[in-house]
């Protein structure tokens, strides 16, 4: 009788980490051990029981056997050892098709894809599926399996030949022989090697194991990552007290026989541990060709950060050529730094920099970045940005969101974001915080701006403006509302504009009656508002302290109704709901009252059944109106999902309106005088999932005018297709050109203010790697061309390239005059190796300007 002595393996993986993902196969054979060695004098038959000692087996021979044992399976447990006759197998769904292929070829599907793959691939990595009863098992709450053609034993050597499969939970090792060599402690894998986990597959010719040690070494190796779709090969892969070290590694992100771009190292050295790898030797090769070379880097293998440089940006532009090399400073789990070294051709060196603080309460960073003495311009060119949200598990918050330029100019000349960014007129400059309670939320801010367009007038400042919101449920279904705001406005200038204080007070009471088919609000609300002010000569007001108090109702209504419909030829519920919103407010004189932040609201179908007219708290509007609003809505009664959505609504006015937004003038306008307001409607139409149609119109009836129009039709099926045709109009009056300061020109010219415009705009895939790019925005109301582009882009799993042309109206100096304003041209290419960063001009940030409905993909 002879006895085996099995522990289970001590097999343990770390969780995949999404950079250097291949450590997580070298980090699941630094865990492989065997407790104890095999050890065999004769060919047997087994039945083992446990020892009693929790480390191995008593095991007894009941039936001689001959030398070899054909497809037995050897199945370790905890208790007992049992011989099955049927092979291992990872059971698979796809076609035998696959089963000549080699490597990782061997789950290479072409055409296929699943929810992991990029829809640019041309296949999918598809792994096998396993439906064994440890398939889904953890290795370390599995028994350990092992299946072979044929066993043969002598010696101290045990040798497994022919469909060798050792699995345990869903770790599983295939090879064509298995060396057990007892008085070496060694581990001899050959043949066609195979390791697989979820998501991995390493495959090689030759794997040994010294169980002394715990040293693995695996020879000419391919590794794969399934969702990450990222292969490569190394010569050997070792490890060896922890440190796992590749030689000759290759690393893409490319398609299986598409090496359209490589990273290859000499050596390569991985601290599981300490989550940091090395690399020498290190080269980036388009095709075949070495575009780029290190001979260090230092870099993270998992989710913990590491100081080093970043991915570098190179560009072309009208200064040159600008390159930036961000370096990164890891200082501690909850703060870190970026430096960011910039050389700009035509202009010079610009050092920026930024630093990041994280913790329980408070999230805050603070950027800025410096060019002393601007080739192009000869000044100091600087920026400050800082940010901070605090209190997120807290009835207290803070916010602070500072931005600040050396000149008008600065984003303009030398930032590399899109128009959103360019086209800012103001920068904020705030710092604010608040307590939020059961009833109550107060709050204070100061708050000022810095104007870079100099056709804009500069805002008051608000330093500081206290606000205390309250709001209380009462018996009865009743509601009361307390607003108290105080603020002292200040201005840049001073001398030629007032400032003050004011206070304003709003306190409402309501009550709602409602059901299913119904609701009846009536609510009473009265208004204070007091300033004192220091006045400058020409201020329009009379007095240095002014107060007004207005009262006011408000009655809002609405009924609900609904009918089964069969609307776009499905089955669904129409619903009609009509509105009445009654508001009246008395007239009080408002004259001495000055304008810090007030002005008209926006008129539109939301503006029937709002109570005010104006923004900001310089002014109470009178009223006695009554608006009439209706909606019907057509509703899928299988999904719940709106499928239209129409509005149409108008005010009536019963008195005529004395209070605006500018200083009262001599004799009512148009406007306060009209019986009855435009009318405003809204259509919303989802066709399908990918059609829908935006539409908005304020036509005034007693002229028989558009006020405003928009009408938008936009398709985006989720499939790499998107299309936009949108055209707008809004009616301004004629008002005299600007100068430089802002104020009208001499002689008085008036200027056409209207927007009449048409947008269209689209992101087409023509096939799984190249698509279109085209936007057309036209001015029709001055005849020219506001932005155009055209362009492509081709993009495949491993890189990407956009090319596009972009002209555009540039307003560098604020111009009022378009006869005046610049046109601007140029040719922009962005080239990605996907996974490494990419080299050019930002071309998606201006996509995600100009293209509703556009969003960046592949970490962009």
């Amino acid at each position: 009788m002879s006895i085996y002595h099995f522990s289970r393996y001590a097999l343990g993986c770390p969780a995949f980490s999404k950079r250097f993902l291949f450590i997580s196969l070298v980090s699941c054979f630094s865990g492989l051990s065997f407790a104890d060695t095999i050890s065999e004098t004769s060919k047997t038959h087994w039945v083992c029981e446990s020892d009693g000692s929790g480390k191995g087996w008593q095991c007894q021979n009941l039936a001689p056997e001959p030398k070899t044992r054909d497809k037995a399976q050897l199945t370790l447990s905890p208790k007992k050892l049992v011989e099955q006759t049927s092979p291992l197998s990872a059971a698979s769904p796809h076609t035998g098709k696959q089963a000549s292929k080699k490597g990782i070829l061997q789950d290479w599907y072409p055409g296929s894809h699943n929810q992991n793959s990029e829809d640019c691939c041309n296949g999918s990595y598809l792994a096998p599926i396993r439906t064994d009863a440890d398939a889904d098992k953890a290795p370390q709450d599995a028994e350990i399996k092992l299946s072979a053609e044929e066993t043969l034993s002598e010696n101290s050597v045990t040798t497994l030949n022919g469909n060798v499969v050792m699995t345990q939970g869903y770790r599983q090792l295939n090879s064509d022989r298995v060396v057990f060599d007892e008085t070496g402690e060694t581990i001899d894998v050959e043949g066609a090697v195979v390791f697989r986990e979820p998501n991995l597959l390493v495959t090689g010719n030759q794997a040994e194991i010294d169980l002394a040690s715990g040293q693995v070494a695996i020879r000419h190796a391919e590794f794969l990552l399934h969702d990450a779709h990222l292969r490569g090969q190394a010569s050997s892969i070792n490890r060896e007290e922890g440190v796992i070290i590749l030689d000759d590694v290759s690393a893409t992100y490319c398609e299986p026989l598409d090496n359209t771009w490589s990273i290859r190292s000499k050596s390569m050295k991985l601290d599981a541990e300490a989550g940091t790898g090395e690399a020498r030797d290190v080269k980036l090769y388009i095709k075949n060709v070495p575009v780029a070379y290190s001979p260090y880097l230092s870099f993270p293998i998992d989710d913990r950060r590491k100081s080093g440089f970043l991915t570098p940006s190179i560009s072309s532009s009208d200064d040159g050529l600008d390159i930036t090399l961000p370096y990164y400073f890891n200082l501690a789990p909850n703060y870190d730094a970026t430096l960011i070294s910039r050389l700009i051709q035509d202009r010079g060196f610009l050092l920026g920099g930024e630093f990041r603080h994280l913790s329980r309460y408070s999230d805050a960073s603070l950027s800025a970045s410096f060019l002393p003495n601007d080739d192009d311009t000869g000044t100091d060119r600087w920026l400050v940005n800082t940010r901070q949200k605090g209190g997120a598990s807290s009835p207290w918050y803070t916010e602070v969101n500072y931005t600040r330029v050396s000149d008008d100019d600065y984003f303009r000349d030398l930032s590399n974001s899109g128009l959103k960014v360019n086209s800012a007129t103001h920068l904020l400059e705030k710092a604010g915080a608040g307590l939020i309670t059961d009833h109550w939320h107060f709050s204070g801010k100061l708050e000022a701006y810095q104007t870079i367009d100099k056709t804009s007038p500069d805002p008051y400042y608000q330093l500081p403006a206290l606000l205390a919101e309250g709001s209380y449920d009462l018996p009865w279904n009743m509601q009361v509302d307390l607003i108290n705001e105080l603020v002292a406005f200040e201005h840049r200038d001073d001398k030629l504009n007032t400032t003050g204080e004011r206070a304003r007070l709003e306190y409402a009471l309501q009550r709602r009656f409602d059901s299913a088919a119904f609701f009846i609000t009536p609510a009473v609300k009265i208004r204070h508002i007091e300033q004192n002010l220091d006045l400058v000569p020409a201020s329009p007001t009379t007095g240095s302290h002014a107060s007004v108090t207005v009262p006011s109702f408000t009655l809002d209504s609405g009924l609900f109704f609904e009918r089964e419909s069969n609307l776009f030829s499905q089955n669904g519920i129409q619903t009609f709901e009509p509105r009445l919103f009654y508001y009246y407010a008395d007239y009080e004189n408002q004259n001495n009252l000055h304008l810090f932040d007030t002005d008209d609201m926006t008129f539109s179908y939301a503006q029937l059944f709002r109570d005010y007219r104006f923004s900001g708290g310089d002014r109470i509007g009178d009223a006695n109106q009554l608006s009439l609003g209706l909606t019907t809505r057509y509703i899928d009664s299988t999904t719940g999902r709106q499928k239209m959505r129409f509005s149409i609504g108008q005010i009536y006015y019963f008195e005529d309106r004395n209070i605006t937004s500018t200083v009262l003038p001599a004799a009512p306008t148009y406007n306060e005088t009209r019986d009855q307001s435009s009318i405003a409607s809204e259509l919303e139409i989802a066709i399908n999932h990918a059609w829908q149609i935006n539409s908005e119109l304020i036509w005034n009836d007693d002229i028989n005018q558009i006020d405003k129009g928009s009408v938008g039709l936009h398709f985006n099926d989720g499939d790499n297709h998107l299309a936009n045709a949108s055209y707008r109009y809004i009616n301004y009056s004629k008002t005299p050109r600007l100068g430089l300061n802002g104020l009208p020109l001499a002689p008085l010219e008036l200027v056409e203010r209207s927007i009449e415009q048409v947008d269209l705009s689209s992101f087409w895939g023509v096939d799984q790697q190249w698509s279109l790019i085209g936007k057309f925005n036209y001015d029709l109301t001055n005849s020219r061309e506001l932005e155009t582009i055209a362009g492509m882009q081709y993009n495949d799993c491993c890189w990407r390239v956009r090319l596009i042309y972009r002209k555009w109206v540039d307003n560098p100096f604020g111009i009022d005059d378009i006869k005046q304003q610049q046109e601007d041209s140029g040719v922009f290419l962005e080239f990605q190796l996907t996974g490494l960063g990419e080299i050019g001009e930002k071309i998606g940030d201006i996509l995600d300007d100009s293209i509703q409905g556009f969003e960046e993909t592949n970490g962009n």
